[in-house]
């Protein structure tokens, strides 16, 4: 029996939404990877950043660019961004890079951008237990990451938590610190207290 010419046309206009919809599809797959090309050549640049205001053009262009990108797209690009920046604050030779970068983690937790919070922590707990405060410089800078690893714990609190309880750094990632409380002045000690002040728990000997 032959096809009626209601069927004829709904075939067609069948025939034409599944064409606009592969071609939208095509359309979009191909932006995302232009964009992803152009977000890698930026990932470059914030590698190769040689000064602190470099840095962060250099990352203020990457995340312009991923917020393009499908929600499900941009975790990947923000993760590799983070291990750049964990890089810059652990190595770079420059203060004011190292404290920048550190500044730009911090402020990744705090918008709930990193996908493993407790890798920034173990970050900002390295580059300040590394320090030796011998002179007024070093002192500042240890006492900036210890202030960044405070700010760190506001997206796990109410009433707008950013992360689950789940996601908290385990106890272990804080021993570090508790070492520098014998050796500190009163501020860093006052710091390093209110860390401790948002563990779930003191009880370990470690830090006991």
């Amino acid at each position: 029996m032959s096809q009626t010419t209601d069927t004829l046309f709904l075939d067609h206009h069948n025939q034409i939404q599944t064409s606009k919809y592969t071609f939208l599809r095509n359309l979009r797959d191909k932006a995302t990877t232009l964009y992803s090309s152009s977000i890698a050549d930026l990932l470059v640049q914030v590698e190769e950043a040689i000064t602190a205001s470099h840095l962060t053009n250099a990352v203020n262009r990457v995340q312009k660019r991923v917020w393009k990108l499908p929600v499900s797209g941009q975790a990947t690009f923000r993760n590799a961004l983070i291990a750049i920046l964990s890089t810059h604050t652990l190595q770079n030779q420059q203060l004011a890079l190292r404290i920048e970068a550190a500044g730009w983690l911090r402020l990744f937790v705090q918008a709930g951008f990193a996908t493993t919070p407790q890798d920034v922590f173990v970050t900002l707990i390295t580059a300040a237990t590394r320090i030796s405060p011998t002179n007024n410089v070093a002192l500042k800078e240890q006492q900036a990451y210890l202030k960044m690893i405070f700010d760190c714990f506001w997206p796990f609190r109410h009433p707008y938590p950013a992360y689950t309880w789940q996601a908290f750094p385990a106890n272990e990632v804080f021993y570090p610190l508790a070492a520098l409380l014998a050796t500190a002045d009163e501020m860093t000690q006052d710091t390093l207290i209110s860390i401790f002040g948002e563990l779930p728990s003191l009880n370990d000997v470690e830090i006991a």
